[in-house]
């Protein structure tokens, strides 16, 4: 994996949150303290398959597709529930 480097002009409110951040973290680092919350941010934009549990994937605005049990998801009340599933064979 490459590694990337992004410049950001931070206020110095962002500074000192930032600061903060790091320490109430524990980390060695504001670039550390970038990617956690970078981390953070992909783990709440995450679909998951309430049925399986994998990850499934946007399809349209408010629908979802899970590849692990072909689950069909739908956006409502800001919850994903189950649609349909794909059937069991025998």
């Amino acid at each position: 994996m490459s590694e990337q480097k992004l410049w950001l002009n931070l206020s110095e409110e962002d500074v000192q949150t930032l600061a903060a951040l790091q320490a109430e973290m524990g980390l060695g680092g504001p670039d550390e303290v970038m990617h956690a919350l970078i981390r953070q941010a992909h783990t709440r934009a995450a679909i998951s398959c309430p049925a399986c549990g994998h990850s499934a994937h946007l399809t349209a605005e408010d629908s979802a597709r899970c590849d692990g049990c072909m689950s069909i998801l739908q956006l409502s009340d800001q919850i994903w529930t189950i649609v349909t599933t794909r059937p069991t064979t025998a």
